[in-house]
């Protein structure tokens, strides 16, 4: 597929295994390709050690999320945004205890290595997560078919980074990373982002939700430092770990 426009699984009566089954059928079963759960090679172990250990620092930045950008009129309540939580008086988080699978697509990438290191990276935020031990914990997944989010290459949005989603009913919803998470500056914080962007699939919202979004409840204190504010590059707080593990 074009990179710009990655495999996208519409909902209709169908359940997610026959749409898939379709998809594959119409278009060839490579174009849903997804890399093998935990999935690396030397070139981009090589590159995440090297960004590990020469963590360059930039300019006092703000992070671009549109993650929570208004819906459509007609989106379907579940897939609206909810947390700092919740909107339109519905706060959705997953069921607990509950493992959250995700697969990432190996097509649509400007080369081989960014989608192993999207993957690697996301994954990596995945285990900051799933050390809260918050009774929903995050697995990468080899098959499209086992998993409740894809990650995908979104192509060029500006200065967007990524965007991910709510918890909702969908069977299969997705995660985009964005070019310019790729470029200098920004590439060695992508795991910064992905955390950012798992809050939101937990069911966190903007720190500043009150004041620009509406619609929200507070768990805990506010902090303007928080991994859900528009700091960048998003960093984890003691009040992050404290408030998730409230809402849950």
């Amino acid at each position: 597929p074009n990179m710009s426009h990655p495999p996208t699984i519409k909902p209709d009566t169908d359940t997610k295994i026959e749409r898939i089954t379709k998809w594959k059928s119409a278009v060839g079963p490579s174009s849903l390709a997804t890399l093998p759960a935990g999935h690396t090679n030397p070139r981009v172990s090589a590159m995440i050690t090297h960004h590990s250990s020469n963590n360059v620092s930039i300019a006092a930045s703000e992070y671009h999320c549109i993650t929570e950008s208004k819906p459509a009129a007609n989106l379907p309540r579940a897939n609206i945004p909810s947390l700092q939580v919740g909107l339109n008086k519905i706060v959705n988080r997953w069921k607990v205890p509950n493992t959250v699978n995700f697969a990432a697509y190996a097509k649509g990438y400007p080369t081989d290595d960014a989608r192993v290191y999207a993957a690697q990276m996301l994954n990596d935020a995945c285990k900051d997560w799933n050390a809260l031990q918050l009774g929903v914990s995050f697995k990468w997944v080899t098959k499209i078919e086992d998993a409740a989010f894809v990650l995908a290459y979104g192509g060029d949005q500006g200065s967007t980074l990524a965007r991910s989603f709510f918890p909702n009913d969908d069977d299969l919803s997705t995660v985009y990373v964005y070019k310019r998470a790729f470029e200098p500056g920004y590439v060695n914080y992508m795991k910064n982002v992905f955390l950012h962007e798992l809050g939101h699939v937990l069911g966190l919202r903007h720190e500043f939700a009150p004041e620009q979004e509406g619609d929200t409840v507070q768990l805990g204190v506010r902090n303007e430092d928080s991994v859900m504010s528009y700091s960048f590059p998003p960093e984890m707080q003691k009040s992050d770990e404290s408030s998730t593990k409230e809402f849950y």
